[in-house]
């Protein structure tokens, strides 16, 4: 189960109107192969490897788009202008063109890549991705903040994964958003299942 991204036109940040705008185009069907193919394989296997079930404190996975708002306030709040899409796409954009200028032979092409380039990187050196992820995903800290990406509730034996902190760091690191959201989801069941886990 997901929540259907609302009012994406009220945020200033392009990265959440991108993200929330083509939620359902872009990760509802991702998410959907998660809960029906990777969780069972996941489950089986902790149950193979551990000897342990969880028949009768079932380990429910809802995937909400953060933890009641505070992810995106927090991008919102921090980071209005960030737009990764921008920022990928010159990195893209520099890492062809620094390649390819070679073979620019004439003047006028050539001053034009140059001119293209230079712009390029004074727009990439605009993002500070080292301070965004600090302060986006605060790992060093023992903090409940410290669980952005999922988290494994004792007192009722769910799971969230939270999409939206997944969709933004799976950017930044340029991974698959399927793959890092399904790590995240292993680690939150090998908590539940160390917890919750009964001896077959």
């Amino acid at each position: 189960m997901y929540r259907r991204p609302n009012k994406w036109n009220t945020y200033q940040n392009p990265t959440l109107r991108w993200i929330l705008k083509g939620f359902d185009e872009r990760y509802q069907e991702k998410i959907e192969l998660i809960q029906k193919t990777w969780s069972p394989k996941i489950r089986n296997f902790y149950r193979d490897f551990m000897g342990l079930r969880t028949s009768q404190k079932p380990l429910r996975v809802d995937f909400p788009l953060d933890d009641n708002g505070t992810f995106i306030t927090m991008v919102e709040q921090n980071f209005p202008e960030l737009d990764l899409r921008e920022f990928l796409q010159l990195k893209n954009f520099l890492a062809v063109a620094q390649s390819t200028e070679g073979y620019f032979k004439n003047a006028r092409p050539r001053e034009a890549l140059a001119v293209s380039i230079a712009y390029a990187n004074e727009r990439v050196d605009v993002y500070d991705i080292e301070k965004i992820v600090e302060t986006l995903f605060p790992f060093f800290k023992r903090a409940p903040e410290a669980d952005i990406f999922g988290r494994y509730y004792l007192h009722n034996h769910r799971i969230k994964v939270y999409t939206v902190p997944c969709i933004l760091f799976s950017m930044i690191i340029e991974a698959e958003f399927l793959d890092f959201t399904v790590t995240t989801l292993a680690h939150e069941l090998a908590h539940g299942f160390c917890h919750a886990g009964e001896d077959e």
